[in-house]
């Protein structure tokens, strides 16, 4: 009986595919057979705008949002975008620990709460969240990251000595997406690395995974936010990306990367395998790619397999 027995566990513990044209898609039936989810709760989606909303204290704290020419901006602009925090006030590092350890409290079930920033820039430009910041991007942007995990570290700190075991969701995007030179992050931050791969069609991948194997070396946990496919780079046209999305989660997963949250097309054709890969890669990096791809092709077109695929190889 012992040689009947077969265990199988995921490389990454978190796969999520969004945005496919089944909605989430490891919520469907397809989307379990590919051996999609997560087997602890997970969240990093943008949150400063429900921890701490501006028309609950814009007008009686406007010292906790982000100064902007001189002037505290508490306001949002295109829905939540913007509408920034002052990292660097100690009123607002304790408005959102209590928010996580009040939600750790009322469902002691969940493991993660989210503290990652509105989506948008206008972040502050006050003297003490400027002091933090080691320098400057080649575009002239602040390099970010160091007052983003101070923030950060500074919450996790206050929420592990109530809830040691609970995670704390936050991005590392944008301005803040180069790993910090002066800070280490908390153990009990769930860092998710997003590069949106899709709006310059994988160029940059080389300084992108270097900066996500910087980023490993100081991160307990580190995932992957990701666009594989966007309608406006791609004018809503097939636009496969298989090769280097086998290239990329074979590289992050040799990085020690744990989790995933990729973005699909609105119908699977626009990808071809992608999504068939993505799920099978994430559960098994080691798995053979070129195997699964034809087992794709075969399964879906049949008879036309082979010019469907062809075709596909000649759009990548």
């Amino acid at each position: 009986l012992e040689d009947m027995v077969v265990e199988s566990a995921p490389a990454w513990t978190y796969r999520h595919l969004a945005y496919g044209p089944e909605g989430q898609l490891e919520n469907t039936l397809f989307g379990r057979r590919l051996r999609l989810g997560h087997a602890y709760t997970v969240t990093h989606s943008h949150a400063w705008y429900s921890i701490a909303p501006i028309e609950k204290y814009g007008q009686s704290h406007p010292e906790w949002y982000a100064e902007l020419n001189g002037r505290r901006q508490p306001s949002y602009y295109m829905e939540h975008h913007g509408g920034q925090v002052c990292t660097t006030n100690p009123d607002v590092i304790e408005l959102f620990a209590k928010a996580a350890i009040d939600f750790f409290n009322q469902q002691p079930q969940r493991d993660m709460f989210s503290i990652s920033p509105n989506d948008g820039g206008g972040f502050c430009t006050c003297k003490a969240c400027l002091a933090l910041d080691p320098g400057t991007r080649a575009d002239g942007k602040p390099l970010m990251s160091d007052r983003l995990i101070t923030f950060y570290n500074a919450i996790a700190e206050r929420v592990a000595r109530v809830h040691p075991t609970k995670l704390l969701g936050a991005y590392a995007y944008s301005f803040y997406r180069e790993p910090p030179q002066k800070v280490q992050p908390h153990p009990n931050l769930y860092l998710v690395h997003a590069t949106n791969t899709a709006f310059h069609q994988g160029q940059g991948w080389p300084e992108e995974h270097a900066m996500e194997k910087q980023w490993r070396k100081g991160a307990k946990h580190l995932a992957k936010y990701d666009i594989y496919y966007s309608p406006d780079s791609s004018l809503n046209l097939i636009a496969p990306v298989t090769r280097h999305l086998v290239e990329k989660v074979r590289a992050e997963s040799a990085a020690g990367l744990e989790g995933a949250y990729l973005y699909m097309g609105q119908s699977y054709e626009q990808l071809g395998a992608g999504h068939f890969l993505l799920a099978r890669l994430l559960w098994d990096p080691k798995a053979d790619a070129t195997a699964l791809a034809k087992r794709y092709y075969q399964a879906l077109y049949g008879p036309a397999s082979k010019p469907v695929q062809a075709y596909y190889d000649l759009l990548e």
